[in-house]
């Protein structure tokens, strides 16, 4: 599915950046990787709706995490 190459295509390179960037602690690293599981089984579960509210919230989670430690 050229749709979900892509997807998960962007989905590396972003997380490539941002892991060089260090977002998330390496004692969050369990919850962030827990995270991942959930949004990888909706998406493979084909529940399009929870797979994009988990993927909004660690979005978000992500965001709000680098603003903390990365602003000033």
């Amino acid at each position: 599915n050229p749709v979900l190459t892509l997807f998960a295509r962007s989905l590396g390179e972003m997380t490539t950046y941002l892991e060089s960037r260090n977002v998330f602690a390496p004692s969050e690293h369990p919850r962030v990787h827990t995270a991942h599981i959930e949004i990888a089984e909706a998406i493979l579960a084909g529940d399009a709706d929870q797979a994009e509210r988990l993927s909004s919230e660690h979005m978000q989670d992500m965001a709000d995490t680098h603003n903390q430690r990365y602003s000033g």
